[in-house]
């Protein structure tokens, strides 16, 4: 799907955008920055013709977990949207560079992982249990595209690995297909457990942890395992109920 905007389009649509955000004669500048942060990453994008990237065939979920829709700027207009995992009444997880960008209010970034901890309203929705995955085990990678349908991808996981964005967090390599608005989507174990956050696609072959060498595969998926992250999960959740 290729997208074409000149600036009068563009310069357009951002004065629309801030003129709906005024009331009374004042703006909301958070939600403004998000809004230029958010041109700026479409505008990338745009340059490169494409806001539609996959690296396999997915499939439509017919009984997909709870998952939260988050539009970035306008969708299928000029934006995009990722994906959030309730986990509370009133908190979810998502990838650091879907918060960034959305229109959530952010409660806290993990200090060295692509993890974000947002605000969401997620009093009717189910809260997956939280648990493990062992290299060569089955997984699903769930999220929305950019149609506003839930999809995902099955494959296996393989092993954590070192990728240069993020060189100070442990990501999960798996084989199971992304598409993009699934960043921060949940990955679910065959026990239908939570056991990551969906990081994104990777395009170069990845650093193994164990053995310090490239590996090859067919597509890059990854995604921050909940094990890693485990322990900064709980001490922000508990700083929240205190």
């Amino acid at each position: 799907m290729i997208y074409h905007f000149n600036n009068y389009t563009l310069k357009n649509v951002l004065f629309l955008i801030l003129r709906s955000l005024k009331t009374r004669n004042e703006i909301n500048l958070p939600l403004i920055k998000k809004i230029f942060l958010s041109g700026t990453v479409s505008c990338l994008l745009l340059i490169q013709g494409c806001l539609h990237v996959n690296n396999g065939d997915l499939h439509f979920d017919e009984t997909p977990p709870d998952i939260n829709y988050l539009p970035i700027l306008l969708p299928f207009i000029f934006g995009g949207n990722g994906s959030g995992i309730p986990i509370t009444d009133s908190i979810s997880l998502t990838a650091a560079h879907v918060a960034k960008y959305d229109y959530s209010n952010v409660i806290a970034y993990h200090p060295t992982c692509d993890v974000a901890l947002i605000e969401e309203n997620n009093q009717d929705r189910n809260k997956m249990r939280l648990g493990m995955i062992h290299s060569g085990e089955a997984l699903t990678n769930h999220g929305y595209d950019i149609s506003g349908k839930v999809v995902k991808g099955e494959g296996v996981y393989i092993m954590d690995v070192i990728i240069e964005t993020y060189p100070e967090c442990n990501y999960s390599l798996n084989t199971a297909p992304q598409i993009s608005g699934m960043s921060g989507g949940p990955v679910i174990n065959s026990s239908g457990e939570l056991v990551g956050v969906i990081h994104g696609i990777g395009y170069e072959p990845p650093i193994l942890l164990e053995k310090g060498e490239a590996v090859h595969l067919e597509r890059y998926s990854y995604f921050v395992s909940i094990n890693f992250i485990r322990d900064w999960l709980e001490t922000e959740l508990e700083a929240l109920e205190e």
